[in-house]
């Protein structure tokens, strides 16, 4: 068996074979792992693999064991026992890859504590230097094996010592290790002559600007890819062995080849926002209490959340209407989800019993993600139920990959390891910052979109610089730039190392690591036979991005082949941006071509759209919100009512405002139901009762950590709110007849365009008043930033909500029904009449019947306006183009809440 190994040859490379030309059997080009795993199976040292957070688990539970509370680490385990563990096994598995047998050196407490911890009871599973230290201690004394000839491609002297003393086995064992071969640049050309200077040949011609290495600068990826995809696109039938770099990902890269019709680079890159892959992280973060309701929204609202979309969509709309778990409108969500699946599994023509079997099951397995029983974050998580929380992720996600879903097979093998890892643990109660960094290791990178992968192309993809380790015809490196996260930290001082040294352990240098890198880099270079593309955008999603280091090796000695004719050397480098400015752009030896498009202009607003006749539907029932939204809007009353174009599915939980608002209402509305009178005071000590006993079913959030002021802040407005509105009803002498009292109305009137019909107008008054004669009273309650809105209703004679409750309340009589709206937030009254209310709450300005009587006369023209086929978007300025007088009563347009403005043009953008 022959061969090639390289230190960054685990993964693609190029050349594909050994030989350059054709694939065998007997050959293959590999990396450090892909070489242990080829020497573990010739030596019968194989074994199942095992996921680095499992081998955290481990250690942790290895540390753990031996903590007395006085070693180097106790402190810090037991503030984030997970990173340490992290930590300290990465220092322990690079001593065991540098020769560390586990003995005690000396040298220190540190390494006498890594000894201890290494002899401490507990299973580790090898990592790398383990399993490298096996294979060489197999091939000694030296023994043949199946390698006849092992080559190289990285110089043997830049690799790690332990590494070259298992060469040296396999070489006394009878495999020939054939030295790496420095590639030496041929021709005259530009390319040829950096090469060799980079290799160490000082011989070179002199700069002749032949295009063969250009720097390609872009202001951003995004042009940067057009004009990767275009010189791709310029020669297609040319683009034989040309080797493209990943330096980064290709995303913007592929869209642009698939706009050219060339097969994607396929650098979608792995993520763990996939939405698959949130299935887990997710089950957790709704685990503790209190619940959190944006993570709860957003398990629900997953594309592929383990609530079927059917069901998830009544309990989502449920936490957007009372955020939290438990109330009425959650329950009522309960019932109508079970509801529609009943009804769908009847239209399958099951037996009763099997409907209510299966219901039954289903209603078990949603209750299990929606309602299990939930942990305080400062006990931790039971290990017991954390591990079945994982096999509840992983048997779904199973079941649903048996469907075909690839990625979901990756999500239930996440899970499976993520039991692993807390079963290794050794932990009875897992801490939530604990749970979160084993879920980051498990998860690690996330996954690949299975359909985001390189389409079949002329050209090879690689993912870094050091697998180009033969001659291709071009290279083109996307993404020149810095990477790197830095030289990681020595953490040994000098004592310990010395100490290491002497028992045999030799760890690597800093410095040899960069100089094997180097070497890396600088493979492209000498490797690319007619053309290097160095593409290097200025800036990464926004950001700004630096040139690769590489850079800095080359321009100096750009600056010297060119004898300061070009200053800095970047005579090479060629603008992306040209390509915009003309038709034909010479770009590294080829020619791109780009046509320009037919200008176009977006839609301009529109006021005035016409259909046919009788197009829009006219309804037979109405409300205070449809009446506003048909007289402020007829174009966005047609969109909601008519035409039932709803928003799309993102759902938000309220903010704090709403949250509080909606609270209010709720805490108010029990309070005056369970008795109608109450003093300010008992109003007020009630009601800081019922916001602690509604709050984590109506408003969850505010119970989070970090929201103590803004819950404060709720409780004491609540509070407020309740002794203002008790006194002003005691005080005016009213007692409370009911909340959220219903109200529906059938007047015979007309749909419009002068047909008549039946019309049914509901509402729901929020407080329901008497006085002493029995007289009613509407409130209405509101909480928002600010009074004036609703007094300038009211002043204005546009308070149809009030006018609609006051009709719906009188039974249609034209006597005038007390009624004004009591602002929350203000705790402040506005009242349509002088009494019974103190005088300084009436705002003057509406008579209620006629303001009923003109919104209904308004409703009918827009209706007839609508019949004949004229829709007014009336948050666009008139024209003239309208050719009808303004209704009876005019409201402003609500465009500042409204959902259709993008398509009337309000929300558009104009050139």
């Amino acid at each position: 068996m022959r061969i090639l190994f390289g230190w960054h040859l685990d993964g693609p490379s190029w050349p594909e074979s050994l030989d350059g030309t054709a694939a065998s059997l007997d050959t293959d080009i590999v990396g450090p792992a892909g070489l242990i795993r080829i020497l573990e199976t010739i030596l019968a040292l194989g074994g199942p693999e095992v996921s680095p957070a499992l081998r955290i688990a481990q250690y942790l539970a290895r540390l753990r064991a031996v903590d007395d509370g006085q070693h180097f680490y106790s402190r810090s385990l037991a503030a984030d026992g997970w990173s340490v563990a992290r930590m300290l096994l990465g220092w322990r598995d690079s001593l065991v890859e540098a020769g560390w047998d586990g003995s005690v050196p000396g040298g220190g407490g540190r390494l006498d504590t890594l000894a201890e911890v290494e002899r401490a009871p507990g299973a580790l599973a090898p990592g790398p230097g383990d399993r490298l230290r096996a294979v060489t201690a197999a091939l000694e004394p030296p023994r043949p094996t199946c390698l006849t000839e092992l080559r190289l491609a990285t110089p043997e002297e830049l690799l790690p010592e332990p590494w070259r003393r298992l060469l040296r086995r396999l070489a006394a064992g009878g495999t020939a290790v054939c030295p790496c071969r420095l590639p030496v640049p041929a021709g005259n050309g530009d390319l040829a002559a950096l090469g060799r200077r980079l290799g160490g040949f000082t011989e070179g011609a002199a700069w002749r600007g032949d295009g063969s290495l250009t720097l390609l600068e872009a202001d951003d990826e995004w042009l940067a890819a057009e004009a990767v995809a275009g010189w791709l696109a310029a020669a297609p039938g040319d683009n034989h062995a040309i080797a493209i770099i990943r330096g980064q990902r290709t995303m913007l890269l592929d869209e642009a080849c698939h706009r050219l019709g060339l097969p994607r680079v396929g650098g979608a890159g792995r993520s763990r926002w996939r939405a698959a892959v949130q299935v887990l992280p997710l089950a957790f973060a709704t685990a503790w209490e209190p619940v959190d309701v944006h993570r709860l929204m957003e398990l629900l609202t997953l594309p592929q959340s383990p609530i079927p979309m059917g069901v998830a969509e009544f309990f989502a709309a449920a936490l957007q209407k009372a955020p939290g778990i438990g109330g009425p409108v959650w329950q009522e969500a309960w019932r109508d989800a079970l509801g529609r699946r009943r009804t769908r599994l009847e239209e399958r023509g099951l037996a009763e019993r099997d409907i209510a079997r299966r219901l039954a099951e289903e209603e078990r397995l949603w209750r299990g993600w929606l309602e299990m029983p939930r942990i305080a974050e400062a006990d931790g998580i039971p290990a017991q139920v954390a591990a079945a929380l994982c096999r509840r992720v992983a048997d779904w996600a199973a079941g649903r990959a048996l469907q075909g879903d690839e990625m979901l097979a990756v999500v239930a093998a996440q899970a499976g390891a993520m039991a692993e890892v807390v079963a290794a643990s050794g932990l009875a109660r897992i801490p939530k910052p604990q749970i979160d960094r084993m879920l980051d290791s498990v998860i690690a990178d996330g996954a690949a979109v299975p359909a985001g992968g390189a389409e079949a192309a002329p050209w090879t993809v690689v993912d870094e610089p050091g697998q180009i380790w033969g001659p291709a015809r071009a290279v083109v490196w996307w993404g020149f730039l810095d990477g790197s996260a830095g030289m990681a930290a020595v953490p040994w001082s000098g004592a310990e190392r010395a100490a290491l040294a002497a028992a045999g352990c030799l760890p690597e240098a800093a410095t040899q690591a960069l100089r094997r890198e180097a070497w890396a880099w600088r493979l492209p270079v000498l490797n690319a036979a007619e053309r290097l593309i160095l593409v290097k955008p200025r800036a990464i999603a926004g950001e700004p991005a630096a040139a690769h280091p590489l850079w800095h090796e080359i321009e100096p000695v750009l600056h010297d082949l060119t004898q300061d004719r070009l200053t800095h050397g970047r005579g090479c480098a060629v603008q992306a941006s040209a390509l915009l400015l003309a038709d034909r752009t010479p770009l590294a030896g080829r020619v791109v071509q780009r046509a320009a498009l037919d200008g176009g202009r977006p839609p301009e607003p529109r006021r005035l759209w016409r259909v046919p006749a009788d197009a829009v539907p006219m309804r037979d029932r109405e409300s205070a919100t449809s009446l506003n939204r048909l007289l402020g809007c007829p174009f966005a009353w047609t969109l909601q009512y008519a035409a039932g174009v709803r928003p799309g599915a993102l759902r938000r939980i309220p903010d704090g405002s709403q949250l509080v608002g909606t609270l209010t209402h709720a805490v108010l509305a029990e309070l005056f139901t369970e008795r109608p009178s109450w003093s300010a005071e008992e109003a007020a000590r009630r009601a800081a009762a019922l916001f602690d006993r509604l709050l984590p079913v109506l408003a969850a959030p505010l119970l989070r950590l970090g929201q103590g002021l803004e819950l404060e802040r709720a409780r004491a407005a609540v509070a407020d709110a309740a002794r203002m509105l008790a006194g002003l009803i005691g005080g005016a002498g009213l007692t409370v007849r009911g909340c959220e009292v219903e109200f529906q109305e059938t007047l015979a009137g007309d749909m419009g365009g002068g047909i008549a019909g039946d019309i049914v107008v509901d509402g729901t008054v929020d407080m329901l008043l008497e006085d002493e004669t029995g007289g009613p009273v509407i409130l209405d309650l509101k909480w928002s930033r600010t009074d004036r809105h609703r007094r300038q209703e009211i002043a204005e004679g546009r308070a149809i909500q009030l006018a609609v409750y006051g009709r719906l309340v009188g039974g249609g009589v034209t006597t005038s029904v007390p009624a004004g709206y009591f602002m929350l937030a203000q705790q402040r009254l506005l009242f349509t009449e002088p009494a019974p209310f103190p005088a300084h709450a009436h705002i003057p300005g509406s008579d209620l019947p006629e303001v009923w009587r003109s919104a209904w006369d308004s409703r009918t023209r827009q209706l007839d306006r609508l019949r004949s086929g004229e829709i007014v978007a009336a948050g666009i300025a008139d024209t003239g183009c309208d050719g009808a007088g303004p209704p009876a009563i005019v409201l402003t347009p609500p465009c500042r809440i409204c959902d259709y403005g993008r398509l009337c043009g309000v929300g558009s953008i104009q050139p």
